[in-house]
């Protein structure tokens, strides 16, 4: 009846019996019209004595309905909301692979109709939560040398400055001049070994620039330049304070 009607668009049903019911009775018709109607499938209009029926969904419509209808009842009925989803997906697999990726596809297509965000934006969230932790794990590490600063100024420099003697009698023993000598010492030591290492730094910074330049691999990320260099090197690297750079070798 629903193909008659499909194709004919609307019909009465005398014309559903002369057209394609003739083996039904006139009151079968006309009983199943009547329940397909008050179900909501069909429209009627008054036409003389009898009624005009009408389709109220196309084929499409009616199986996405009656499909979804079964679906719905079959995931109020299961314990867990995962397994009729499983046992769907295990069905596509026996009657085509590519169903699988069809259902992906559309899986897909309603996530953007509900509004979720995109793949670049989620990145973007992503880069900018980082960045965000980076920046508060920046800051966790200067708290410390910010509040010693400040109690070291607010405390012990007024506290030298007003109590301590302008002159003294006391003779400056041998003691604390080796003991001051060893601390400029380790002082200096200290500044050549980090002039030491910033120069060997920048010089393998350097050579990697020219190499990643040569091998065109150069890839960026946001403000971060991260770049792939060949040969023998760290796998991961990061250089530079204000012009920070990540360079990846062959061993990531």
């Amino acid at each position: 009846m629903l193909d008659g009607l499909w194709a004919r668009g609307s019909a009465t049903v005398r014309e559903l019996v002369e057209g394609g019911c003739e083996g039904l009775a006139y009151t079968t018709v006309m009983t199943t019209l009547d329940r397909l109607f008050k179900k909501g499938l069909l429209t009627r209009s008054e036409e003389g004595r009898a009624f005009r029926y009408a389709p109220r969904l196309s084929r499409e419509e009616l199986h996405r309905e009656a499909a979804g209808h079964a679906f719905r009842q079959l995931l109020d009925a299961s314990p867990a909301s995962s397994l009729p989803l499983s046992f769907l997906v295990e069905i596509l697999g026996e009657r085509d692979k590519q169903l699988l990726d069809d259902l992906r596809k559309l899986v897909e297509r309603k996530r953007r109709e509900l509004g979720q965000p995109k793949t670049g934006q989620k990145e973007n969230g992503r880069r900018y939560s980082a960045r965000r932790v980076a920046d508060m794990l920046f800051t966790l590490r200067v708290i410390p040398f910010a509040v010693a600063t400040g109690i070291t100024l607010a405390l012990a420099v007024p506290s030298f400055v007003l109590l301590e003697p302008r002159a003294v009698n006391e003779s400056l023993g041998a003691v604390p001049v080796a003991l001051g000598l060893c601390g400029l010492g380790a002082l200096l030591a200290g500044a050549w070994k980090a002039a030491t290492a910033l120069r060997q730094a920048s010089r393998t910074v350097a050579r990697w620039s020219r190499a990643a330049a040569a091998s065109s691999s150069i890839h960026s990320s946001g403000s971060v330049a991260v770049q792939r260099i060949p040969g023998a090197a760290p796998p991961l690297t990061a250089a530079g304070i204000f012009r920070p750079s990540v360079w990846l070798s062959h061993a990531a």
